[in-house]
């Protein structure tokens, strides 16, 4: 029993495929810290927006006081978002060297640093699915939120299938294997 690959990227071939990929989270990642730092700085329009969402607080007139906690937790978040974002950038050119290189190791780091992140954001979507329905939220704007989260993970998991394809690939050229399928997996 083997485990099929993939032997494209939608419409063109796995190499191709892998640098798009690569190109495109390039692309991404950049805009997401450009945004996450603007955000960030603009402290007086984040407290603003804050406290104009009376659906954030408990009471229909926020203090002071939980408008700042809400604005450090909300900074907090976008903190970490930001050192994601900042701390895929280097994977992401990695990616696009070993694709030059031919380099199926360095195609690993990508592959494992992008498995986990997948994981985590499937875990959040997952995390807000639970929540929400628990809550009975109702809103479209919750919903449409949760569902781009299940479908950017979708795409990610898709990304992850296509980089470790060539990976294989380039592993199996390398050690002078050939065939489609990878080697069955041997129980102990």
């Amino acid at each position: 029993m083997g485990f099929r690959r993939l032997s494209s990227c939608c419409c063109c071939d796995l190499q191709s495929g892998v640098v798009s990929i690569g190109i495109t989270l390039i692309i991404l990642n950049s805009m997401g810290v450009v945004l996450m730092a603007l955000t960030m700085n603009s402290e007086n329009m984040l407290r603003a927006e804050i406290a104009a969402d009376p659906s954030l607080f408990e009471s229909s007139q926020p203090t002071d006081e939980e408008i700042e906690v809400m604005v450090a937790n909300t900074q907090a978040l976008l903190s970490i978002l930001l050192a994601v974002g900042a701390g895929s950038l280097p994977f992401d050119v990695l990616l696009l060297v070993a694709v030059w290189k031919r380099q199926h190791l360095c195609l690993l780091c990508w592959l494992l640093w992008y498995s986990l992140m997948t994981l985590l954001g499937a875990a959040w979507a997952l995390y807000l699915v639970l929540i929400f329905a628990i809550n009975g939220e109702r809103s479209a704007e919750v919903w449409l939120y949760v569902g781009a989260q299940l479908a950017s993970n979708f795409v990610g998991w898709y990304f992850v299938a296509v980089v470790a394809s060539y990976y294989l690939y380039l592993r199996d050229e390398r050690s002078g294997a050939s065939g489609f399928y990878m080697e069955q997996l041997q129980s102990v």
